[in-house]
């Protein structure tokens, strides 16, 4: 039996008959539109198929109006009414078209067209359909975003989470295969997202949750029944901040390195002039919650929110586990200084007359010096630095005082008192001819 899936080329029956008028110049066929379903009393099911018999159904053209809208109900008067056409090859057709219950009329129309167009034939044949909706599955099924996982049988919906979990809250998220379906637990009709249930295990250590069951009832008064449940897994005790990031502050991205690991600090730099209340943070750690502290203890969550803070008030990152140890990071706050000036003003013992002037630009200082200047022996004058000191080769330079050789393309930084650097530059001499 030859079969078509799921054809449904929607056209204007009168329109595509009269285009296809002038390939006919044989008297018109006798058309037939007979058929039959393997349907019991036209019943059919919402979002099922069933199958129409074409094997009585004879024409050129073969159109099924569903009858499921006002435009796809079949009407003599009015010839832009939409259907489907039914290749005049098949000898059954796979209807697809109904998925809400109710009773529509299902309109086969056969038409057959000769003599150039002057002879049109047509026959209709309809039956009342009457749909029941049956359907009690889900579409989805979610509890924190997550989709639940079916048995084999599709009896149980299974989420997995761990042992340390508060399960004494949760309200599923799920869509209904039928709109005209009901779901309730213990005979109270359920809402998506609105009504909250306790799955905390009946048994401490017994690895799974409790089981709710959640029945759907469908328009036709059948049911099925889904047991939900979580099956529970070791809480790790992993606690570990791997960065922390000021989002769209003038701040930057802190990874932790194993250092800053052992000393248990995140370090965060900012630009000078930077506001540091409201500050927009976000944490990734190997850990089940991280919070910002204050001073009485008090938290917002930046994982897996990414919350606002008065960065200046909140000196502290928590860190959660699954099992619900914590660690503290102390939150260390660093003022990005920055040279404004650099330039050398002795060489050799002598002054330079007049100073050479760097050019800053980045982390680039560009010193353009006479031919035969001795590199060896250069005092630096610099400014800009308030809180932070100059360091180059590991000795702090005294502006105007300490002697260095920056004969190679040395690197000096802006270090904070603690030793923490803050920027780097690279010292690039020219000479001139």
């Amino acid at each position: 039996m030859k079969t078509i899936f799921n054809r449904l080329l929607l056209v204007a029956l009168l329109p595509v008959l009269l285009a296809m008028a002038s390939c006919f110049s044989e008297p018109a066929t006798e058309p037939d539109a007979t058929f039959t379903t393997n349907l019991t009393d036209n019943t059919a099911y919402a979002g099922e198929s069933f199958y129409m018999y074409l094997d009585q159904a004879q024409g050129e053209f073969l159109t099924l109006f569903p009858g499921t809208s006002e435009s796809k109900t079949y009407s003599p008067d009015d010839g832009t009414r939409a259907g489907t056409i039914i290749s005049t090859s098949l000898d059954s057709f796979e209807v697809t078209l109904y998925n809400n219950m109710g009773t529509f009329p299902m309109t086969l129309v056969a038409s057959s067209v000769g003599e150039f167009g002057d002879e049109y034939l047509q026959d209709i044949y309809a039956v009342e359909l009457t749909v029941v909706d049956r359907r009690t599955g889900f579409i989805s099924f979610q509890i924190n975003q997550e989709e639940g996982v079916y048995n084999d049988d599709g009896t149980e919906i299974y989420f997995y989470t761990h042992d340390h979990a508060d399960l004494s809250d949760i309200k599923p998220i799920f869509t209904l295969s039928s709109p005209d379906a009901v779901v309730t637990v213990n005979d109270e009709e359920q809402q998506s997202g609105k009504m909250s249930h306790d799955f905390t295990p009946d048994v401490a250590g017994s690895g799974e949750s409790k089981t709710i069951t959640y029945t759907v009832i469908a328009a036709n008064g059948d049911s099925h029944d889904y047991g939900v449940k979580f099956i529970l897994s070791e809480a790790s005790s992993e606690k570990r901040l791997l960065s922390l990031t000021a989002v769209g502050w003038g701040g930057t991205k802190f990874t932790l390195t194993a250092e800053d690991e052992n000393s248990k600090s995140v370090k965060l730099f900012y630009e000078p002039g930077s506001s540091l209340t409201k500050v927009k943070m976000k944490a990734d750690a190997y850990a089940n919650h991280v919070f910002a502290t204050n001073d009485d203890g008090e938290q917002i969550d930046i994982l897996p929110e990414d919350d606002r803070i008065d960065i200046l008030n909140y000196p502290v990152v928590t860190t959660v586990a699954e099992d619900g140890t914590t660690q503290d990071y102390d939150l260390l706050l660093y003022e990005l200084e920055a040279l404004d000036t650099f330039n050398l003003v002795q060489a050799g013992g002598m002054a330079l007359n007049p100073a050479v002037e760097g050019v800053i630009e980045g982390n680039t200082i560009t010193c353009k010096v006479l031919s035969g200047t001795d590199l060896t022996t250069l005092v630096t004058k610099f400014g800009g630095l308030e809180s932070s000191i100059l360091k180059f080769d590991g000795v702090t330079l005294e502006s105007e005082v300490t002697v260095v050789d920056l004969s190679g393309s040395p690197l000096v930084d802006v270090v904070h008192t603690d030793g923490t650097v803050l920027k780097s530059y690279t010292i690039v001499i020219e000479e001139l001819e």
